[in-house]
């Protein structure tokens, strides 16, 4: 019942994420991965704490420039 109930929330989860990409019109992907990398971060405390994480493939100066926009 668990497994099940977790791919449900996987499933919601997608979807969500999906719809908020395609509802953005400006940096569609920086926004996304420095959302990924925020929800999976646990001691980043900055922006260039963001930046170093896996999830984030772009260097800082497209975190810093979408978060001063």
């Amino acid at each position: 019942m668990k497994n099940q109930e977790n791919r449900q929330s996987i499933k919601e989860f997608l979807s969500w994420r999906e719809n908020l990409y395609h509802g953005l019109n400006v940096r569609k992907e920086t926004i996304v991965e420095l959302l990924d990398a925020l929800s999976s971060n646990q001691m980043a405390n900055s922006v260039v704490g963001l930046s170093e994480n896996p999830l984030f493939r772009r260097d800082y100066n497209s975190s810093a420039n979408y978060c001063h926009r």
